[in-house]
């Protein structure tokens, strides 16, 4: 049997703070207090938990699952979607939380006081299941039992945080080596942790003005630590970068040419297909119009190969807790599906819209949607969508100018309904009118006999809008 307080939490602080370190006694309290709103556990019975940047909620969060009898099951990112996702599967009974969002339970920020009240100790069996690891990078989750994660914790003590410094992590809390090789460990070993995880900018921020013990990264939130602070290396004991998947030498080299940019805070680079690479940037917030021109050229420059380069310059380049990029999200900068292969960006339309019919107000024309069309990816994952903004911009735009190429730009939409799912494969008949001497546009997308979506298009009015 295995001790929860006494073998994870002493009485030294648990969490560092200027204002009011957090002890183990004050962090085992908030946990059983917060275990018994819990569900009852059932055989195999899992409470996830997304706790994206607060460590006290997340090891509250951890202990009052372990002390409820449930296994805390971790995700992979912090996307809504995701967690809805999981929130499916059978052995999840609930949730906790330190989001915005209103529903299952959010660990509270109202924490007992140290010394406030006591709780009593709780000891479970080391065969009962502790954490599940859901990775969208592996085939299916990795479980790990009580005596299994204080095995694999014990395995790195000698290399680990001194007690003296406090220890601090860019990976989320959910990730397998943050918790493993930090998380647990320092709590273990009397270490106390930053109040904030993750690479968010408030974290890094932290990061940078904290004398740490160990930090456990990854290469890119690495980048962004240097690129913000560069002295930050000289305040850490001790760094740990958890490696990015295998790179070929021309991907790394392609990445560090960009990572070498001032304007740039990440990057990433790999084989898209053939002799084709894909890099995508992602420019720093405070870059000025010029530097990200100056940008554009150094990564004209890079494209002009060898090798051959597509670049993308990016809002958002999503990584995991991990710090790994999001393979789907990062393929789909360039068109392709989650398995790199490229999609199909245009509609078939049959061979009578190629023509201009400006000579009649009623037109009808036939369309055939792609079952690898590129709008479907992730909208949504197992049921695609065809969106409505696509519908209008893909089907009834495109149609026009094909129809009436005199009428193509839309002063403003009216009486839009979007009353049947568009899916992959589905053929089509967009159906165009004319009304009111051409100041409406009327607009039907059919599926057979079943209406689809329709709506009415009202022309900018300097546009010649009907028939000679």
């Amino acid at each position: 049997m295995i001790a929860l307080r006494a073998t994870y939490l002493g009485h030294a602080a648990v969490i560092a703070s200027a204002e009011s370190p957090v002890s183990g006694d004050a962090v085992w309290v908030d946990a059983c207090r917060l275990a018994s709103q819990l569900p009852p556990p059932r055989p195999g019975s899992h409470i996830l938990i997304v706790c994206t940047h607060d460590t006290r909620a997340f090891v509250t969060a951890l202990f009052a699952t372990w002390v409820r009898g449930h296994a805390g099951a971790l995700p992979p990112d912090y996307r809504r979607s995701t967690t809805t996702q999981l929130l499916d599967r059978p052995e999840i009974v609930g949730l906790l939380h330190d989001t915005a969002a209103g529903r299952a339970i959010r660990v509270s920020t109202d924490y007992a006081p140290d010394g406030s009240a006591t709780a009593e100790e709780h000891a479970i069996s080391s065969e009962t299941a502790a954490v599940t690891y859901h990775d969208h990078h592996a085939a299916s989750p990795l479980h790990r039992s009580h005596g299994e994660l204080l095995a694999r914790v014990d395995a790195v003590v000698d290399s680990a945080v001194s007690p003296a410094g406090a220890a601090a992590t860019t990976l989320g809390a959910a990730s397998r080596v943050a918790l493993e090789s930090l998380i647990l460990l320092a709590l273990r070993r009397g270490a106390p942790l930053l109040p904030r995880l993750g690479a968010d900018d408030l974290t890094l921020a932290q990061i940078c003005g904290s004398h740490l013990g160990q930090l456990v990264t990854a290469p890119a939130h690495w980048h962004r630590l240097l690129r913000r602070d560069p002295a930050v290396a000289d305040r850490i004991a001790t760094v740990v970068t958890v490696p990015s998947p295998a790179q070929d030498p021309t991907a790394r080299h392609l990445a560090a040419a960009a990572w070498a940019r001032p304007e740039v805070e990440d990057a990433h680079a790999e084989l898209l297909s053939g002799n084709t690479y894909g890099l995508t940037v992602r420019i720093t917030p405070t870059a000025t119009p010029a530097a990200a021109c100056r940008l554009e050229s150094h990564l004209d420059a890079l494209a002009g190969g060898p090798p051959r380069t597509d670049t993308r310059i990016v809002s958002a380049l999503d990584r995991d807790v991990q710090g790994r990029v999001d393979r789907q999200a990062w393929y789909r900068h360039f068109g392709r599906d989650a398995d790199g292969n490229p999609l199909t960006t245009t509609l078939v339309w049959d061979p009578a819209a190629a023509e201009p019919q400006e000579a009649t107000d009623e037109v009808h024309l036939g369309i055939h949607v792609p079952t690898d069309y590129a709008w479907f990816e992730g909208h949504f994952p197992g049921y695609p969508v065809m969106a409505g903004a696509v519908q209008l911009r893909e089907l009834v735009l495109a149609g026009l100018r094909r129809a009436w190429p005199s009428v193509t730009t839309p002063r403003s939409w009216s009486r839009l309904k979007f009353t049947q799912r568009i899916c992959p494969g589905d053929r089509l008949v967009l159906i165009l009118r004319r009304t009111s001497g051409g100041a409406t546009i009327a607009f039907e997308v059919r599926r057979g006999t079943v209406s689809c979506s329709a709506g009415r298009m009202h022309p900018s009015r300097d546009e010649p809008t009907s028939s000679p």
